[in-house]
């Protein structure tokens, strides 16, 4: 159990050390985007639970928001882009 807790400890600390430490434009955009592919992976399993549900509103809702986060991932890829 102390090896969990060791290890638990390094994490917390980890996040710590990266928090104190100010972030870059760049850094922020590719936080946005790993939270960007976080989202469509969810939003694609509930893609999935409209389909079986066989709710064409809730399927066309869940649609429109998959469509504006990779519209929204794309921007922040062209942002990154340009700024390197």
């Amino acid at each position: 159990m102390s090896f969990k807790t060791s290890k638990l400890e390094d994490i917390y600390d980890k996040i710590e050390s990266e928090e104190s430490r100010p972030m870059s434009q760049v850094d922020g955009y590719q936080w946005g985007l790993d939270y960007l592919d976080d989202t469509i992976r969810h939003l694609k399993k509930i893609e999935q639970k409209a389909l079986a549900k066989n709710d064409p509103i809730f399927y066309n809702n869940v649609r429109i928001s998959i469509q504006r986060a990779q519209h929204v991932q794309k921007e922040l890829q062209d942002k990154i882009t340009k700024i390197k």
